[in-house]
């Protein structure tokens, strides 16, 4: 591969968090994922050929290449109040070039981290004892 396709290659991969959960339709089991790419939710999803999917529930940082990705446009339905709303757009991912699984202690520091803002919690005050 020459120098500028790998630029070119290098210019289009994207990082980004998913949250993934284990959905239980019918008799079959499988992970569901989404992400907050720019302020807005996407479902993302792998196609048979992708070989780098996750495999569990949790949080994961997935780098893509953009030429491997497709968007599918969210349609139209109506929700159990009635009301007209629109389903989130999907990525399909064809080829995944990395995926990190966040560890137990990352999930539990962020976690605290979320909370430290909601609770205004600075870790530099001093024990009121």
């Amino acid at each position: 591969m020459s120098e500028n396709t790998t630029t070119v290659k290098n210019n289009y991969e994207k990082t980004f968090m998913i949250s993934c959960k284990e959905v239980k339709s019918d008799s079959q089991k499988f992970i569901a994922s989404t992400a907050k790419i720019n302020g807005k939710w996407y479902k993302i999803k792998f196609t048979k050929d992708c070989e780098l999917t996750p495999k569990k529930r949790g949080l994961y940082d997935i780098t893509i290449n953009l030429t491997e990705v497709s968007l599918e446009k969210g349609r139209p339905y109506t929700n159990s109040r009635g009301e007209q709303k629109m389903q989130n757009d999907t990525l399909w991912c064809k080829n995944v070039v990395k995926l990190r699984r966040y560890t137990e202690e990352e999930m539990v520091k962020r976690n605290l981290d979320t909370l430290s803002d909601v609770f205004e919690i600075d870790d530099d005050d001093d024990l009121p004892f």
